[in-house]
């Protein structure tokens, strides 16, 4: 084969190095694809958060926090089965406080307030043996109409430097 002569080059036999190099760049994409879904939901663009959250999940399917995003898109839509599903799914693949609190956000939002109530509960517990962000255990008393112990959660958070 001559210097530059490319027919011997199969473009079959490229596309298994293509799709791996095309694959392990987008995996890099994954904490802006987050990032990009966390501020579409936060800014209440719920619908661009779900389709970010989706193509997130393309890429990474088993990412829980990525789910809890979703739930809390869909509950923000008032898509409360969806939410309760999305939230459930995260759960299982991620059992954290941040999920904790999404799923309870989700529940009080759906009217499933005991359900919520329980989570609440189990967290504040758990908030003596492992860290619970006082700001966002704030937003789970304030969609339960909690307000006082809201206020009182973000004064705990001020005093602790929570973010």
């Amino acid at each position: 084969m001559r210097t530059g002569d490319t027919r011997s080059i199969s473009p079959s036999r490229d596309r298994p190095r293509r799709r791996r190099a095309s694959r392990a760049l987008r995996t890099r994409w994954i904490p802006l694809n987050e990032t990009a879904a966390w501020n579409y939901y936060v800014t209440h663009r719920y619908d661009d958060a779900i389709r970010q959250v989706r193509s997130l999940l393309e890429l990474q399917p088993n990412y829980g926090w990525a789910y809890s995003i979703m739930a809390m898109s869909y509950s923000g839509l008032a898509r409360h089965e969806e939410a309760i599903n999305a939230a459930e799914r995260g759960r299982q693949l991620l059992d954290t406080p941040m999920v904790q609190i999404a799923q309870a956000v989700v529940y009080a939002n759906a009217g499933r307030r005991q359900a919520a109530q329980r989570l609440l509960a189990q967290l504040t517990t758990e908030s003596d043996k492992q860290y619970v962000c006082g700001v966002q255990l704030a937003t789970v008393y304030a969609v339960l109409g909690r307000t006082d112990e809201a206020f009182e959660s973000l004064e705990r958070a001020y005093l602790q430097r929570s973010d």
